[in-house]
């Protein structure tokens, strides 16, 4: 593939991240949009849930795979 191309995927995937805690991590940790409301850790790449609107944090739950 073409470096242009290479930058444009990884711009596109850096776009789509958000931070938040991961608990199979146990820490705050970048995660990467999946689907709506649905990430994915890039340290361990466990799939994470985020629900909000809960005490006006963000709660984020283990989903299984």
């Amino acid at each position: 593939m073409e470096n242009s191309t290479l930058e444009k995927r990884a711009e596109q995937l850096m776009l789509g991240q958000t931070l938040g805690i991961c608990p199979d991590c146990g820490d705050e940790r970048i995660l990467l949009v999946v689907a709506e409301s649905e990430y994915c850790c890039t340290s361990c790449d466990g799939a994470v849930f985020v629900l909000d609107g809960i005490s006006g944090a963000a709660l984020v739950t283990r989903r299984a795979s």
